[in-house]
């Protein structure tokens, strides 16, 4: 009956993604790669902007029907009263944030930051990573100079000897400490911070839309097929992405809504400001559609 209803399907509705190139994203090239979105009508645009924060501003914006993003611009953007509703949870991983350093610095391990100056792309996981490892070793915030700068930027200012390091992602980890050199270093700390790569859409109430429901569906079936065939879909992901078999292996892909969510953007609320999360961060959840799909990934209270 499925192969029929697939076989026979409409003409696909044009769907807008806002999806930075990383390993976490996985589940968004299996589905267009297998055409479990196609299936479902939906016939997706990729946008490839450059951080997950870029990608909420996408879909708050009205640019982007849907986009993936970690933590730190959701609990922002709670924090500035314009919510995205948060529809899933779709990978978390512990080796796609690190700390690299240059030759000069004289930072050796991660106690060695106190008193340098460390680049961060403001409002994103590499802000709340940089804040989590300075908990975990005991530094203050006036510790550490830490100093706005996009990869590309913190990079040529880390070849002039203006910074010292950087907190960064994925591709770029590997791809700063290659352009640094010998004497470059790659620190990390994986329990310092947990973070989950989510899908966001537009703030919404009410019932599940039929999109959202067909949204679901769709990764739910890429889910499956990453746990069942994991080789083949660490093929498709090296056709989207630059990704290493390090990133690769230190990801893992679960499609959910439940309680470990929850924690993870309320931590990242903690570590990013005094005071207790915004109540509001638990409402931009959005369960319905996911509950409706695939009702045993999701378990959060309301």
């Amino acid at each position: 009956m499925l192969l029929l209803l697939y076989a026979h399907r409409p003409p696909g509705q044009d769907v807008s993604l806002a999806v930075p190139q990383r390993v976490r994203s996985t589940p968004i090239y299996v589905a267009i790669d297998q055409g479990y979105f196609r299936d479902e009508g939906i016939e997706p645009i990729l946008m490839v902007p450059a951080s997950g924060k870029d990608a909420l501003t996408a879909v708050l914006a009205g640019k982007a029907d849907f986009g993936t993003v970690a933590a730190l611009p959701i609990v922002e953007a709670v924090r500035e009263g314009r919510p995205p509703s948060v529809l899933a949870a779709i990978s978390h991983g512990d080796t796609h944030l690190a700390i690299v350093t240059a030759a000069h610095s004289g930072i050796e391990t991660l106690h060695d930051l106190k008193g340098k100056r460390v680049a961060i792309t403001p409002g994103t996981a590499t802000e709340a990573y940089l804040a989590g490892v300075m908990r975990s070793y005991g530094l203050a915030r006036e510790d550490v100079e830490i100093v706005p700068a996009a990869p590309p930027v913190a990079l040529e200012r880390m070849r002039r000897g203006e910074l010292d390091a950087v907190s960064t992602w994925e591709q770029w980890v590997g791809d700063i400490a290659a352009a640094l050199g010998t004497g470059a270093r790659i620190l990390r700390d994986e329990e310092a911070y947990f973070d989950h790569w989510y899908v966001v859409g537009p703030s919404r109430s009410g019932p599940p839309t039929d999109l959202e429901l067909r949204l679901m569906r769709a990764l739910a079936r890429a889910n499956a097929f990453i746990q069942a065939q994991p080789k083949e879909a660490a093929q498709i992901m090296r056709r989207s992405v630059q990704g290493s078999q390090e990133d690769w292996l230190g990801t893992y892909f679960d499609l959910q809504l439940d309680s470990s969510v929850v924690l993870a953007l309320q931590a990242t609320a903690r570590l990013t400001a005094t005071g207790e999360p915004p109540a509001a961060l638990v409402t931009a959840l959005r369960p319905g559609p996911l509950a409706t799909v695939s009702p045993e990934t999701v378990d959060i209270a309301r």
